[in-house]
């Protein structure tokens, strides 16, 4: 049906960006709730991205949802840079090349060994975020006065502040980010992030350079935690430290499982209740990804075993290669018979 529809999930994704203003607020939902689970839902894309179809489970992106969301508030508190959208860019791209260099040192090792290097290294910029650069991000302060967008069209101003008005400018981002994942996984690098989840080896004797796409699915994943970061700033009008937390990680984990447990619709449910809110975004893109690959699914998994069972070749038994005897050769017993035996075999001791 997707192959029939290609842009089935976009459509439905617009379709319930617009509904959720005008039904959401019936169900007891605050404009400040639904920005919230957009913007965790934009952490997920890439997260997804990372460890669902790569196969790569980091523990460090809130070294880099962090990271994008100071460098957009410091230039929007500190610096007096007036564009807010540029803001972000920026934040974005600083959080993907601090992802790149990351990535360099990370990506030597593999398993538990990579996510131990990632816990090790958003500790360790928590701790320079509270420390020695206090000064630039305030240390448990954080960065308050973070300005809403706004836009000049020249006959009017669009401004977002908060509530529902915020929302327009939070779900458009959610959308274009949501379109690029799509992109990227529909894509033949897609195809090969899949089959380096699946099957590395295969993958590298093939001829793909395994570590490279490695290093672009972890920098693409830095990019969506700091757009995310940085999104968040602008949703509170401040941006905590606890952005750098080991909880953020934890959390998008958490919340990552949850949507490859419920399935494609997991969103829809999720949606319901505050408990789960956070994890409904994420569900929304990532859940319908995984139906959208053609390396995936359990519909592709019950194929391929069942391939495999028609290629499996027949046991044969094999034929001894003494039929008349059951007894190898060295272990034949020794018989009085001259006959069979020589007759230094039965002499008699001295």
């Amino acid at each position: 049906m997707l192959k029939q529809r290609p842009f089935l999930i976009e459509t439905l994704t617009v379709v319930g960006l617009i509904a959720a203003p005008f039904v959401l607020p019936y169900l007891g939902f605050a404009p400040n709730t639904v920005n919230r689970i957009l913007v965790w839902g934009l952490f997920g894309l890439g997260f997804d991205i990372l460890f669902g179809f790569t196969g790569l489970l980091s523990f460090g992106q809130s070294a880099f949802y962090g990271t994008g969301g100071f460098v957009a508030a410091y230039l929007l508190t500190q610096t007096g840079f007036g564009s807010v959208v540029g803001a972000l860019i920026i934040g974005m791209i600083a959080a993907a090349f601090t992802g790149y260099l990351i990535g360099l040192i990370a990506l030597r090792r593999t398993g538990i060994y990579f996510a131990m290097i990632t816990v090790a290294i958003a500790e360790v910029f928590f701790f320079v975020e509270f420390n020695p650069l206090s000064d630039w991000t305030g240390g448990e302060n954080g960065l308050p006065g973070v300005p809403t967008p706004s836009f000049n069209l020249g006959f009017t101003t669009l401004e977002f502040t908060n509530g529902w008005s915020l929302y327009i400018f939070i779900a458009l981002c959610y959308f274009i980010g949501m379109v690029i994942a799509l992109r990227i996984v529909r894509s033949p690098v897609g195809a090969i992030f899949s089959a380096i989840r699946d099957n590395p080896l295969r993958a590298t004797a093939v001829g793909h350079n395994i570590h490279g796409y490695k290093l672009t699915a972890f920098v693409i994943a830095a990019a969506y935690a700091g757009f995310a970061g940085g999104l968040l700033g602008v949703l509170q009008a401040f941006m905590p430290p606890d952005a750098f937390t080991f909880d953020t990680c934890r959390t998008s984990c958490r919340r990552r499982s949850a949507s490859a447990r419920h399935g494609s619709w997991c969103s829809a449910s999720c949606s319901c209740s505050w408990s789960a809110s956070c994890a409904a975004a994420s569900s929304a893109a990532l859940s319908l990804f995984m139906v959208s690959s053609p390396t995936s699914g359990p519909k592709f998994r019950k194929r391929k075993r069942r391939r495999a069972s028609r290629r499996r070749p027949s046991r044969r038994r094999r034929t001894p290669k003494y039929p008349d005897n059951p007894f190898p050769p060295r272990r034949r017993p020794c018989t009085p018979s001259a006959a069979t035996v020589p007759a230094r075999c039965c002499a008699p001791p001295g």
